[in-house]
This record gives structure tokens, sequence and C-alpha cells, in this order.
């Protein structure tokens, strides 16, 4: 789910009233999902409470979407009918927006829509509502949505080990940016009224003569100064999470990119996987994994994929004429061999989950250094300001 905005909504389906909450990156957007759904007479306005929580926390708790799909997953499997199943998991589920999303898909379900296209309507990911319509009319739905539920819950522990590996250094920087603050506010003017009061006996360096001018000009205007300060916060952390800081740390560091490049593979793999089981073609899983796709590369790649599949070539070919990596050609090719692709695809993804989490760990060791260094740089950084040049007048004094 790729929303931005928490949008509620009231309108009428076959002259009864209709409300709920969906999410997406405007209102055009929702008011046309939900004329797709039959919803008319929309009227529309933004939740701003779930709103900002979506920011905070975008997209589905991976967890909350894994169990839903496997509670349905078995309920279709033992018979059950699909509008209570899909009520008692609405009532099961806590992420506000999953629980929303799958309201929305059985009101539609209810009214006699598909499952594929009713999640589709609800804001569920491509791949997932692409892959419920073509198990529905493969009749392997119960399948489909257990092996999409194993994805979902692989992908999450995927995840899950590539945030570690930045843990410590987004603790480091964000103590860093808080301690700056309060120096600059509290710490930093007091000391330097001290100074300023023992100017003939202290004589500070030219670096700390200019820090505490800077200390006073920012306090002078507070109110501004601050909301530069946390504009400046605000940005940094927008470019930290964006596609460009990814790639500038890929370049600056190979170590990392190597990382990403395995981990992505293995996601677009292990979804090659579960989406062939489902039914989907080689042509329409290509073209929904390059949309999906995070790297330029892997995009570019999935798309070549497509353009050799729609023109008949053999998938271990396909693959290798498409300019995949080494180790993904050689799996997709074992795979054809043994006539197992859906098998041996999968296979694959996993053992390159399993050396995304070794890199990981490794990682996880120089990366504990660095942010031990970094830690030590914010102390000296402190001390230059403060006690170092006190201790070079009394040293300079004997």
């Amino acid at each position: 789910m790729t929303g931005r905005y928490a949008i509620r909504y009231r309108g009428t389906r076959r002259g009864r009233p209709v409300q709920g909450l969906l999410f997406g990156p405007g209102r055009a957007e929702v008011r046309a999902r939900l004329r797709v759904a039959g919803i008319s007479r929309v009227r529309v306005s933004i939740d701003a409470a779930a709103t900002l929580s979506s920011w905070v926390r975008p997209g589905f708790d991976p967890l909350e979407l894994e169990g839903f799909y496997n509670y349905l997953g078995r309920a279709i499997e033992r018979g059950y009918a699909r509008v209570p199943a899909l009520s008692d998991a609405a009532e099961i589920v806590q992420d506000l927006r999953l629980r929303s999303a799958i309201c929305v898909v059985r009101d539609l379900v209810q009214e006699g829509a598909a499952l594929g296209r009713a999640m589709s309507a609800a804001g569920f990911p491509e791949r997932d509502h692409r892959m419920m319509g073509a198990g529905e009319e493969s009749g392997q739905l119960a399948a489909t949505l257990e092996a999409l539920a194993r994805e979902v819950r692989r992908e999450a522990d995927l995840q899950r080990g590539l945030r570690r590996l930045l843990l410590s250094p987004s603790i480091v920087a964000f103590a860093a940016y808080v301690l700056a603050y309060c120096a600059l506010v509290l710490l930093s003017p007091a000391l330097g009224r001290v100074f300023a009061d023992n100017e003939r006996v202290l004589h500070l360096p030219g670096y700390a003569r200019d820090y505490y001018d800077f200390v006073r000009g920012f306090n002078e205007h507070l109110g501004i100064s601050s909301a530069l300060y946390l504009g400046a916060g605000l940005a940094t952390l927008a470019f930290v999470r964006s596609a460009a800081c990814h790639a500038l740390m890929e370049r600056l560091v190979p170590g990392l990119a190597r990382i990403a490049e395995l981990g992505e593979m293995s996601q677009m793999w292990g979804a090659f996987s579960v989406m062939t089981r489902s039914g989907l073609g080689h042509a329409s899983i290509a073209r929904l994994l390059a949309a999906a796709a995070r790297r330029t590369e892997t995009r570019r790649r999935f798309r070549h994929f497509e353009q050799q599949c729609l023109l008949g070539v053999a998938t271990d070919r396909a693959v290798e004429r498409a300019g995949f990596p080494r180790y993904v050609v050689s799996g997709v090719r074992a795979a054809c061999g043994a006539g197992a692709l859906a098998e041996g695809t999968g296979d694959l993804a996993g053992r390159l989950a399993l050396q995304v989490a070794i890199l990981t760990q490794r990682a996880q060791v120089l990366v504990g250094a660095a942010s031990a260094f970094l830690g030590a740089l914010v102390v000296l950084g402190f001390a230059a300001i403060t006690i170092l040049p006190q201790m070079t007048t009394l040293l300079g004094s004997f």
C-alpha cells in the first residue's frame, strides 16, 4: 500500500449509504478507486490523525498482513463463506489501514465482486491482488494465499535485518541532533557568559569565539533559529530516506550495494515463485516486478525480461539476455532444467536471503565500530568548545 493520505469517504452503492477509510496519494485517486468499486455521490475528507500515523509507518503491518492471508487461506480451504471470513479478519486485525482495506474488500465481495478486483479497489499491493485474481481463476486461491503469506513473512524478516543494520548509527545521529540543540539553547549560553565575565583570564581560541558568537545570535532569534534547526533536521531525514541517498550510499560503500542487490533479488525472485504458482504468465509477472523494483538496474532487467518473454524466448535464456547476475541465471537455469521453475526460484530466493543475513551480520560489526567513532567525534567536538579552552588557558598560565 503506497498511499500517503488517510481519506474518509461517504457515498452510495446501489442506493445504500456506505462509508469507510482509504489510503491514497490524494483525493482524486481515492475518488477514482471508489468509482471503480461502484460507489457514487462520493464525499471525501482527509483524516489528519490517521494520515500522520501512515507517514510515521507507511504501508500495511507485515505481520498483520501475513496473519490475514493465512487466516483467509485456511478459511477458504475449509469451505467458509468469504464475507463472514473477511468480517472475522477485520475484527482481529489491529492495523487501522489493513482493517479499513479488509472492510472495503468485504463490502465489494458481498456485492458480487471478485476477490482480486476488490483487493485492487481497497489499495492492496498490485502483486497481491493480481495473484488473488489468478488464484481464483485457477482454483488455487487458498494455496495462493498461504504462499503469499510465507513470502510476506520472508520479506519482512529480510527488511528487519536491514533495518537493524542502520539502528545504531540512527540512534547516535538522533542523540547528537537533540544534544546539539540542548547545548545551543541551555549549556552554551551559560558557558558563554562565564567566558565573557572572565575574558581577561580565559583566552578562547578563534574557533571557540566564533562558536559562542554563533550561539549568541542563535538565542537572540530563538524562534526563527529553532524553526530552521527543526527544518534542517526534517530535510536531512527526508534525504536519508530518499532513493537518491540510498544510491549515493551504495556508490560510496560497495558492501551496502552488494547487500541491497542480493536483498532485492531475493524479494523479486521469491515473488516470482509465488506468482508462478498462482498461474500468472511470466511476461505479466515481469511487468509487475519491474514496477515494484526499487533499484533502477533491477527495473531495467525485468523490463528486458518481459520483452524476451513476449518474444517467446525460453525462460532461462530470457533471464540471461536480460542481464541478470550470474547467480540468478544459474539458479533459474537449474530450476528450468529440473522442470520445477516455481520451486527452484523459491529456493534461489531463500539462498539469497541467507547470504543477505550473513553479510548483514558482518556489516553490523563495522557499523557498530563506525557508530562508536561517530559518538567519540561528537564528544570531542563538545569538549573542544567547553572544556579544552579552559584547560588551554590553565596550562598556558604555567
